[in-house]
C-alpha cells in the first residue's frame, strides 16, 4: 500500500497539495474514519454515476440541437 509520502510525490498527490492544506487533509482523514465518512466513500461511485447519467440526460438533447443547427448552417453555406 502506498504511503502518504509516496502519494504526495505522484502527480495526483501534487495536485492535492495545490488545493488542500495539511490541516485540511487531517480533517478529511478524521471524517473518513467516521461512519458517515465510510458511508460517503461507499456511496461515492454510485452518486457520481447517477450524477453523470442525469447530466447526460440534460445535455445530450442540447448538444444534438446545436449539432443539427451547425450542420444545417454548413449545408446552406456549401449549397
Amino acid at each position: 500500500m502506498q504511503t502518504l509520502i509516496e502519494f504526495y510525490q505522484t502527480p495526483t498527490g501534487r495536485k492535492t497539495n495545490k488545493y488542500f492544506t495539511e490541516e485540511d487533509l487531517q480533517t478529511l482523514i478524521e471524517f473518513y474514519q467516521t461512519p458517515t465518512g465510510r458511508k460517503t466513500i461507499e456511496l461515492m461511485p454510485q452518486l457520481f454515476q447517477e450524477s453523470m447519467q442525469r447530466t447526460a440526460q440534460v445535455l445530450n438533447p442540447k448538444i444534438k440541437s446545436v449539432m443539427q443547427e451547425i450542420i444545417a448552417e454548413e449545408l446552406q453555406r456549401i449549397n
